[in-house]
């Protein structure tokens, strides 16, 4: 199964070395600049297995996303990876993400970060229950 993975990250640049590293990876890879643009591709349609989430963005930042999307039924559940220039040893208060990673990452890290919760999820994209 080919997941999608969205990042958003306001640095174009670096969302777009992520997004390159993903494709190259087998990955499906979707970009956003911010929160509201995240936000707007889901609520356009657009799917996602997994969310790399940068928290300090202009227009929507990561905080006020993982609010809106813990409101929204059909993408609350994706697992979320935060991203973060900021001590992300707190992150527990975005509402449990799937794993925190400190800027700089390297890509190695970024993939097999990835690739962890992209291997704990099921065939439907959604994460496997544990028993």
């Amino acid at each position: 199964m080919k997941y999608t993975v969205l990042v958003a990250e306001d640095r174009r640049t670096l969302r777009e070395g992520m997004l390159q590293a993903l494709t190259h990876e087998g990955f499906a890879a979707v970009g956003a600049a911010n929160g509201q643009e995240a936000l707007e591709y889901f609520e356009s349609g657009g799917s996602a297995s997994l969310i790399v989430l940068d928290l300090q963005m202009p227009v929507m930042d990561g905080w006020t996303f993982r609010q809106a999307q813990a409101t929204r039924p059909r993408i609350a559940g994706i697992p979320t990876i935060i991203l973060s220039g900021l001590d992300v040893t707190h992150a527990d208060a975005l509402g449990v993400p799937t794993a925190t990673l400190q800027k700089p990452v390297d890509l190695q890290t970024f993939i097999a970060a990835v690739r962890t919760v992209c291997d704990g999820l099921d065939g439907n994209g959604k994460t496997r229950s544990r028993r």
